[in-house]
């Protein structure tokens, strides 16, 4: 008899609300599972409490019934009533929440987007070389004389001046 009563113990009290096992063990037999972030039940929690006290309710009364009590028309259509509205307020809820979903996607996408800029921007205020990546203008090519052509050098960015007969080359123009 000690040892049963220490197994007993061992084991806690026990939890009202019969089915524990598969409610979580939640003694209002609320969906303890089914909990969002901030610890409040979710619509579809909710949802499945309300249809678990409908579908109790109706079960009794199709139970009286059988015994041959007087079942309650009146409480079923009621509850089906109660049911179908809010099945209909809970839809309507997921709805919401699916646009307010939308809605944070958007923002996140705007925000990404913002960040890779200002990042971009930061790194090109960081290295100035990024922004001379054009090259200066060239002068216009001047008039010379039949064999000579003027170029541009881009190693150092300045013109040069050829002599297409005799391949020779010199920075200042020719006289």
């Amino acid at each position: 008899m000690k040892q049963v009563m220490k197994a007993a113990m061992k084991k806690g009290p026990r939890k009202e609300g019969g089915e524990e096992g598969h409610r979580g063990g939640n003694k209002e037999g609320g969906e303890e599972g089914h909990r969002g972030e901030d610890g409040k039940a979710t619509v579809s929690a909710k949802k499945a409490a309300v249809k678990a006290k409908a579908m109790k309710a109706m079960k009794a009364a199709v139970k009286a019934k059988g015994k041959g009590k007087p079942a309650e028309p009146a409480r079923a259509e009621k509850l089906a009533e109660i049911l179908q509205d809010l099945t209909a307020r809970v839809s309507v809820v997921e709805q919401q929440q699916e646009q307010q979903k939308e809605n944070l996607q958007l923002q996140h996408q705007q925000l990404q987007q913002q960040q890779e800029e200002q990042l971009a921007l930061t790194r090109l205020m960081r290295n100035p070389r990024h922004l001379a990546r054009v090259p200066p203008p060239r002068p216009s090519p001047r008039k010379l004389a039949y064999p000579w052509e003027e170029h541009y050098c881009d190693v150092y960015k300045c013109p040069y001046f050829w002599n297409g007969e005799t391949g020779y080359s010199v920075w200042m123009p020719p006289a």
